[in-house]
């Protein structure tokens, strides 16, 4: 492959061998791309999936064509891709604040299962669900619920699992 992951840019175009389009890049993780299509669902293609890079263009190494016959994950089988979008921008040290802009702490972990950890100076941590992160702006990720309520949610404890939603009501 010629290109890797540090070249692969979010808004690239990708197109397939026969330089047909495909769709955008939308999202690069560590270990794959997020490709939005028209008028198709988005997929996650692999690093190993590139021909080249060349002239700012992901060039896929199977023709465009063949890409729609192909079974690749998508955002409905891994997320949506909003949600994929707000994980590749939470990171350790993100501030985290309320929807009422108020401060909750600062990210010090990102789980693997579906939770942050957010380190609060001189009060427990708090393992907050990425289903209540509404969206990431200016280096803050903001909560769906005021910096006060997210204190008061049960998000003390490390989750068992992360099919837990420690907090949810009715689970």
């Amino acid at each position: 492959m010629a290109g890797g992951r540090h070249d692969v840019c979010e808004g690239m175009e990708v197109v397939g061998t026969d330089q047909q389009p495909v769709g955008r890049v939308r999202y690069v993780g560590p270990d794959n791309f997020l490709v939005e299509r028209p008028a198709l669902s988005s997929i996650f293609l692999s690093f190993d999936d590139i021909q080249c890079i060349a002239d700012s263009r992901v060039v896929l190494n199977i023709p465009a064509v063949e890409v729609n016959t192909m079974n690749w994950p998508t955002p409905d089988e891994t997320g949506s891709v909003e949600e994929v979008t707000i994980r590749s921008q939470v990171h350790e040290g993100t501030e985290v604040v309320g929807e009422d802009q108020r401060p909750v702490g600062r990210v010090q972990a990102v789980l693997p299962s579906d939770f942050l950890v957010v380190h609060r100076a001189g009060q427990p941590d708090l393992y907050v669900p990425f289903d209540f992160i509404r969206d990431v702006s200016g280096g803050r990720a903001v909560l769906t619920i005021p910096a006060d309520l997210a204190a008061k949610m049960d998000w003390t404890a490390p989750p068992v699992t992360g099919e837990e939603r420690i907090g949810y009501e009715g689970s």
